[in-house]
C-alpha cells in the first residue's frame, strides 16, 4: 500500500518565529482596535458621559439637544444640508433637500408658496447646516431667496444658532 509523502518538518526555531510573527500580528491588531475604540471604552468606563461624548464628536448634537429641551412636543422640523442629521431629535422631522419630490420647484417660487409648503406639511421649524445657511444669506436661488424674504418679512425668525447651524421658526 503506497502512502503519500509527509512534508519535510520545519525545525523548531522557523516554526518559533512563525508563531511568533502570528501573535505579533494578533497583538498590533488588538491595538489597533484599542485605539479606535478608546472613546466608547471612555463611557463604558463611567469616565465620560454619553453627553459630553456626543458634544466633543458631533457637531450637530448640540443644535439637536437644544431643540429637544427647547421646541414643544409636537414641533415638526425639516432639515436643510447634508450635515444634518436626525438621529438624536426628539420631535418629528422629515428632510428639506433634494432627496425625494415631496417639494417641487413650485414651492420655491417666492415667500408665499414655501410658507404653502411648509404650512401643507406641518413644518414649524427649520433646521440647516451652515453651509444652507450661509447660501440663504447670499445666494439668490428659489429656495434661499424665498427662505431669505420670509425672514426679512418676520413670517419666519431665526431662535437659535450654534456652531453655525440654525433653527428657524416658521409662522404658522
Amino acid at each position: 500500500e503506497a502512502r503519500a509523502p509527509s512534508p519535510p518538518k520545519r525545525s523548531d526555531p522557523v516554526r518559533a518565529a512563525c508563531w511568533a510573527g502570528v501573535a505579533l500580528v494578533l497583538v498590533s491588531a488588538l491595538g489597533v482596535c484599542a485605539l479606535l475604540n478608546w472613546p466608547a471604552v471612555e463611557i463604558a468606563a463611567g469616565r465620560q458621559s454619553r453627553e459630553a461624548y456626543l458634544e466633543a464628536n458631533l457637531d450637530v448634537y448640540p443644535i439637536q439637544r437644544w431643540v429637544n429641551e427647547n421646541l414643544p412636543p409636537d414641533a415638526k422640523l425639516m432639515l436643510f444640508g447634508r450635515a444634518v442629521h436626525g438621529f438624536y431629535l426628539e420631535r418629528e422631522y422629515m428632510w428639506g433637500g433634494g432627496h425625494h419630490q415631496l417639494l417641487t420647484p413650485a414651492d420655491f417660487a417666492g415667500p408665499d408658496a414655501l410658507l404653502a409648503a411648509l404650512r401643507r406639511f406641518g413644518i414649524t421649524h427649520l433646521v440647516l447646516d451652515r453651509q444652507t445657511w450661509r447660501s440663504v444669506q447670499t445666494q439668490d436661488a428659489p429656495f434661499e431667496r424665498s427662505l431669505r424674504e420670509l425672514l426679512e418679512t418676520g413670517r419666519a425668525r431665526e431662535v437659535w444658532e450654534e456652531r453655525g447651524y440654525v433653527v428657524v421658526g416658521v409662522e404658522r
